[in-house]
């Protein structure tokens, strides 16, 4: 367990060491991965709602309706919260090209 937190803080390390270098110019490992598992949430939860929405009267999709709308609140929250005016130049595009992703996504349901 100790070399899982000495691995995360040289991690941590090495982030504050690229940013302090001029890396800004390219997306975090970090970030990219944590915008990424937001984006294939959103591509599931497309895909449920669609399968729903064709018919909402499967036992299957009724039993799995309340987890993934609990999972769609986490995920919302978790990207809501996500503080703009702190994220590099990269970060943020990356952040703003997932979430047009996400909103063209989410539209084929709103229909």
């Amino acid at each position: 367990d100790d070399q899982s937190t000495s691995s995360s803080g040289a991690s941590i390390e090495n982030d504050a060491s690229d940013a302090g270098s001029g890396a800004a110019s390219s997306v975090s490992a970090d970030f990219k991965q944590t915008m990424d598992s937001y984006e294939a949430f959103f591509n599931e939860y497309v895909d449920f709602m669609k399968a729903y929405q064709a018919d909402p009267t499967s036992s299957e999709m009724l039993s799995q309706y309340a987890d993934v709308m609990s999972r769609y609140s986490e995920t919302m929250s978790a990207l809501d919260s996500i503080d703009e005016s702190s994220l590099s130049t990269a970060d943020y595009a990356y952040y703003a090209e997932v979430n047009a992703r996400i909103v063209s996504k989410l539209a084929e349901i709103g229909q």
